[in-house]
């Protein structure tokens, strides 16, 4: 029996931000994992992009959203701005992953 030796030789290349975010545009990835690539590699949207909001496309879930966040914000100005306690805060985020 003969042993072989294999050998991987692989050469560096360095990408820009600005390169990456132009693949990015041009590959065929659905919103969710482009959001995930540039998160991954820190690489930012443009500042003039859009923003989307969750729930814009399902009436109920905007619905469940608005009420939370008026929730939210009541519990902060009954507090005076300060800090939410941690029981509220951990129940408002239990909600929230719920969705």
């Amino acid at each position: 029996m003969t042993k072989t030796q294999t050998q991987t030789r692989t050469r560096p290349v360095i990408r820009t931000r600005t390169e990456a975010d132009v693949a990015l545009r041009q590959a065929n990835l659905t919103a969710l994992e482009e959001n995930v690539l540039r998160m991954r590699y820190g690489i930012a949207l443009d500042p003039a992009a859009a923003l989307r909001w969750h729930g814009e496309e399902n009436p109920a879930l905007s619905g469940q959203l608005q009420v939370m966040e008026a929730e939210a914000v009541a519990n902060l100005q009954a507090q005076g701005q300060g800090e939410v306690d941690a029981v509220a805060k951990a129940a408002l985020i239990a909600r929230l992953r719920k969705l």
